[in-house]
């Protein structure tokens, strides 16, 4: 049988969770003189400086600040003000370039068959244009606003659609 304290070791130090973890280790196996690389301990100060983690009882009762469900695909139809994220499932059917200089921007047009929303990126334009094809089928989440009567999503994240039998298994 598997040592399951050995297993809860190796997952806090994995956390960086090292003290605590330490002190259980060393009065389980009597070893005090356990050597731990710099990585654990570069981890726990990140921890410790960025979401006040310095115990294991801390990481248990630390809960993210924000959720946001991407599991639910809108239609361009059903934006409002209510949502402050939306995922939309559809097609680019036009790139448009707006501005010269450091006031350039492009704005893709995207539909789902229900409506059209804009999606604007003010850097990366022409990384954007070679990246993304037209009347291809992408996933786009992002925060939309409402921007001289249309709805547009500023830098969206865009993932390629895979339907279930294209999906890698495992």
């Amino acid at each position: 049988m598997v040592d399951l304290f050995l297993i809860f070791f190796i997952f806090c130090t994995r956390l960086a969770i090292r003290n605590e973890c330490q002190v259980l280790y060393n009065e389980y196996t009597s070893d005090r003189h356990k050597v731990y690389s710099r990585r654990g301990t570069q981890k726990s100060e990140i921890l410790n400086k960025e979401i006040d983690v310095f115990t294991l009882g801390d990481l248990l009762r630390w809960y993210p600040y924000r959720y946001v469900d991407r599991s639910r695909i809108y239609y361009v139809h059903e934006i409002d003000n209510s949502v402050a994220f939306i995922q939309l499932k559809g097609r680019i059917t036009a790139f448009e370039t707006f501005g010269e200089g450091r006031r350039r921007r492009l704005v893709a047009h995207f539909t789902d068959g229900t409506g059209f929303v804009d999606l604007v990126w003010f850097q990366g334009i022409r990384f954007i244009e070679s990246k993304y094809k037209l009347n291809t089928e992408y996933i786009v989440f992002g925060k939309p606003s409402l921007f001289n009567g249309r709805w547009n999503i500023a830098h969206p994240d865009i993932d390629p659609f895979m339907d279930d039998s294209a999906r890698p298994e495992g």
